[in-house]
């Protein structure tokens, strides 16, 4: 819903405004975060096991993502590192391949030693930023500055999942400091532009802002109902692109309808952008419906295991799934 929101307001109202600002300000970081605190879950799993599942669902969408909008748009510049939309996909493959290579290598360990062996590989990568940099194309192949830039909140989310950092921020008044640190980031950085120092800070706080509020309601009925937005997220991801149409009309009236002490009405903005980002989701859920009827094309899309008893080949030799 957040990716899809900001992509309304910056591509359909063409408008980078408060909310544009407000979404942006976590929405990239909280995903990675969330990656990673499922990563721990996984920890055990067998790295080239694991390499081989992440290549199908999440490097083969890319390039599946990549070749269809060169077919039906054109102009895909394979050394944009934003990759027509679809660099997450690809920044999460290799944050996850980054991750377990780490821990094959480097097994278990406290809080402590896990500590300095996640500041030691982001250190690395931080200055290895600058070696790939000087090969252009290569560092925009790789969207190589979002993975250095995301990396640590999939850290950040192992932590949090592997020693229960949440039972130390369950005090009442945790929550609230948060809020009033990510209020305050957020007003100096859209006021001085403090780069990205201060959008770490900006972005864990806002992550320990939510988790804190959200996470102890993720059992509660209501919001079981809308874990289906959840658990299709990636595949929302790669399909809403393609929903997406340019009003900037909307934008215009946005600005135009201002309230007298600020130069947008954010209200109205954040109407508009939730509904059309609700009918552009449920337009991405009814295409989704129609590839997933078809194993080959969710498989090419969506990274979906192919079963050859569901091709009506039952007497094919390779019929586990691949």
């Amino acid at each position: 819903m957040l990716v899809v929101m900001g992509h309304v307001c910056q591509l359909c109202f063409v408008h980078n405004g408060l909310l544009f600002n407000f979404i942006y300000s976590f929405h990239m970081p909280l995903f990675f975060f969330l990656s990673g605190f499922l990563a721990y879950k996984n920890e055990k799993i067998e790295f080239f096991k694991m390499s081989a599942k992440r290549l199908r669902t999440l490097l083969l969408p890319f390039v599946s993502a990549l070749i269809f909008t060169e077919i039906a748009v054109g102009n895909v510049d394979i050394f944009d590192e934003y990759h027509s939309g679809f660099w997450f996909l690809l920044t999460l493959f290799e944050a996850t391949i980054l991750f377990y290579a780490v821990k094959l290598i480097f097994k278990n360990g406290g809080i402590i030693k896990e500590l300095i062996l996640w500041t030691v590989v982001y250190l690395a990568l931080f200055y290895s930023n600058r070696l790939v940099s000087l090969y252009p194309n290569v560092h925009t192949l790789l969207s190589y500055s979002f993975l250095c830039n995301l990396f640590p909140y999939f850290i950040m989310g192992y932590f949090f999942s592997k020693f229960n950092i949440i039972q130390y921020l369950n005090k009442k008044w945790i929550p609230s400091l948060f809020m009033c640190l990510w209020i305050l980031f957020h007003v100096l950085q859209d006021k001085f532009n403090f780069g990205w120092r201060l959008g770490y800070g900006m972005g864990i706080a806002a992550i320990c802002t939510l988790f804190c509020y959200f996470y102890p309601l993720s059992l509660n009925r209501v919001t079981n109902k809308l874990s289906i937005f959840g658990k299709t997220s990636l595949e929302i991801y790669i399909i809403h692109y393609f929903l997406l149409f340019s009003v900037p009309a909307i934008g215009r009236f946005i600005v135009s309808s201002h309230a007298a002490w600020n130069y947008e009405n954010i209200l109205v903005e954040t109407i508009l952008c939730l509904l059309i980002s609700i009918i552009i989701i449920y337009g991405c859920l009814i295409i989704r419906k129609i590839i997933n009827k078809n194993i080959f094309l969710s498989f090419l899309f969506f990274g979906k295991q192919i079963s050859w008893a569901k091709t009506g080949n039952e007497n094919n030799p390779y019929r586990k799934e691949c």
